[in-house]
């Protein structure tokens, strides 16, 4: 049976980050939850690094959420039977999230689960597991379109975010327990609230808000990836004042590329197939993804 899913690509940072080095490095801890393990462990569920492959001009694997609480029955609605998935010690549901990282662009490339590993949780699950300084950023790239619209801003006049909270959140962590938004966040869950919004605006056109409030905005929000989803990161600004203002969305505008991939009869997503359909996809749209990367003329 084959779908259809969108493959969403990043630029990492530190820029001079080994990223293959980082992963390999993970990938070769041992498969336990314990501090010094591959294993993430939440409230009802866990996240591992399951699969890794190194070559000459890529790295790819395989990072999987496994859900442990809160799990669904089985059943029929003709005979109104419903049962437990009578799931074995140490076994949940698992959603595989697959990620290809091209060296000769340093971009990496995400293909998520439906309800799988998203990409604020992986940076998440890096930075715990890692073993480096520096703290470790996934930054969306835009559309090519977007991006145009982007560079051409003088000013920008408003930054607005909204982020879902869902059963997995977790405002106590490490990540996000002392910042404002992390704290809002803890309020926010204990009154039952599904959404928190934030929004930076400034009436005034004239200079408007400096582009790295912007990223500011973004990287707080990415900080509570892994504990919340977030839904949008609007920025609103304008060629200049005699310009009306343009809005983007760094998140439904990002750069995607369509993957049309098929299921195997005794597992979800078979690896070395999935490798070969993304690494297809991803060099048949180089030059593409370059543009957007900013690394071609316009």
């Amino acid at each position: 049976m084959a779908f259809s899913r969108d493959l969403d690509f990043f630029t990492i940072y530190p820029l001079d980050l080994d990223f293959p080095k980082v992963i390999s490095t993970i990938n070769n801890l041992p498969d336990n939850d314990s501090t010094t393990g591959k294993i993430l462990s939440g409230d009802g569920y866990s996240i591992a690094l399951t699969e890794f492959d190194d070559t000459a001009d890529s790295c790819e694997g395989m990072i999987v959420r496994l859900r442990t609480s809160d799990l669904p029955y089985k059943g029929n609605l003709v005979t109104h039977d419903f049962k437990e998935l009578g799931l074995g010690v140490g076994e949940g549901l698992a959603e595989m999230t697959f990620f290809f990282y091209y060296k000769p662009l340093k971009v990496l490339c995400i293909l998520p689960a439906k309800s799988g590993v998203k990409w604020g949780t992986f940076v998440w699950y890096i930075n715990e597991k890692s073993d480096i300084d520096d703290e470790i950023e996934f930054e969306m790239l835009l559309s090519v379109d977007a991006l145009k619209i982007f560079r051409s801003w003088r000013s920008i006049t408003s930054v607005s975010a909204e982020v879902k909270i869902g059963s997995d959140s977790n405002p106590n962590s490490n990540a996000i327990k002392n910042l404002p938004l992390g704290i809002a966040l803890d309020k926010t869950k204990r009154t039952g609230a599904a959404r928190i919004k934030v929004e930076l605006y400034n009436p005034k056109r004239k200079g408007g808000l400096i582009s790295n409030v912007a990223k500011q905005i973004g990287d707080t929000f990415r900080k509570l990836s892994g504990n919340v989803e977030t839904e949008h990161i609007k920025v609103k600004g304008s060629k200049g004042a005699d310009f009306a203002d343009n809005t983007i969305d760094l998140i439904s505008q990002r750069f995607r590329l369509p993957i049309r991939l098929g299921k195997s009869k005794d597992k979800y997503l078979e690896f070395e197939e999935c490798k070969r359909l993304i690494r297809k996809k991803v060099i048949e749209n180089e030059d593409t993804l370059k543009e957007s990367m900013g690394l071609k003329n316009e």
